[in-house]
């Protein structure tokens, strides 16, 4: 049942994305097809961790009208959309914990709102990570001079191997556990 929450949970946040920044001035091809915004390697990491990432949406902030700002709500805006969708399934969820009808049904339902109310906030904490690939490094960025923002972003492949060896020994796990549980 994980996968397609997953799937959905990582296309609305890339979609979310590339619809905020066509807003604020790019000129990207927006796609609803959400398969166009799934990494395999992400989707894996989605279904048996709880939180993973999706095919990055190459947004551009040459044609923004104020680069800093249009940049910090291009990013930020993805991991609001994925929280409120965790706070919008959770509460079905708990409206289904105390309206219980029995049946096959209820099972099922009960069950999806769970997973999507999870993968959903784990979704949005861990992108706010400033790790590449995840939305908080932009955002982080945002914050840098050009100087430091060339040498934060040469450690690039470095900070992506720390992430998945953090994601592994479960130290991410923890931390986006303390905003679900």
């Amino acid at each position: 049942m994980r996968i397609p929450i997953a799937v959905l949970a990582i296309g609305i946040h890339e979609y979310t994305k590339a619809i905020v920044s066509n807003y604020k001035g790019d000129n990207l091809e927006v796609s609803l097809n959400i398969f166009k915004y799934i990494d395999i390697i992400g989707l894996f990491f989605a279904v048996y961790y709880g939180f993973g990432w999706g095919r990055p949406v190459r947004t551009s902030s040459t044609y923004y009208e104020d680069r800093v700002s249009d940049t910090r709500i291009t990013y930020l805006a993805p991991s609001i959309v994925n929280l409120m969708l965790g706070f919008l399934f959770f509460a079905l969820y708990r409206y289904y914990m105390v309206y219980r009808e029995f049946g096959f049904y209820y099972f099922f339902i009960y069950g999806f709102m769970q997973q999507a109310y999870i993968v959903n906030i784990s979704i949005a904490v861990f992108n706010m990570f400033p790790f590449t690939p995840c939305d908080g490094a932009k955002l982080f960025g945002t914050y840098l001079t050009p100087d430091n923002l060339v040498k934060f972003y040469s450690y690039e492949p470095i900070m992506k191997i720390t992430l998945l060896l953090l994601i592994a020994t479960g130290y991410v796990g923890h931390v986006v556990n303390l905003f679900i549980f």
